[in-house]
């Protein structure tokens, strides 16, 4: 199967997911060339210490401080709709878009076949489409 043409939305999750592989620290070199289970790991680690951090499990004795992401435009739109979405497609998005990987890999990573991957990440990209044709 050749590869499929970029539309809107590709470009808009693409720009989206360029800002978040900096945010989650992904886009270090050691990162590089890391399987799609080392992505979907390295993402739900960084975010559960995010979730962490916030919810006050852990304390280094100093004052935390964190600043705002900086999604701006067409990524920021689409941040928006991701954060709106249920957590399968939120996990469908990041692996697609953040992940560098063959989609094989993706989709053994989050343990589907190939067929209800590309299925769902349909869904996901009309979720942000729609979100994205209401703003």
């Amino acid at each position: 199967m050749g590869r499929r043409r970029a539309d809107a939305i590709d470009l808009a999750c693409r720009d989206w997911a360029q800002v978040r592989r900096r945010l989650l620290g992904l886009d270090d070199p050691q990162m590089r060339g890391a399987t799609a289970a080392e992505f979907v790991g390295a993402i739900r680690s960084t975010l559960g210490e995010r979730r962490d951090l916030h919810a006050g499990a852990r304390s280094s004795g100093r004052v935390e401080q964190h600043y705002p992401e900086v999604y701006t435009g067409t990524a920021l739109d689409v941040h928006r709709a991701y954060r709106a979405m249920r957590l399968e497609l939120r996990d469908i998005l990041d692996v697609h878009y953040v992940a560098r990987a063959p989609v094989a890999d993706k989709a053994e990573a989050l343990a589907m076949s190939s067929a209800r991957y590309w299925q769902r990440l349909g869904v996901a990209k009309s979720f942000v489409e729609g979100w994205l044709a209401q703003i």
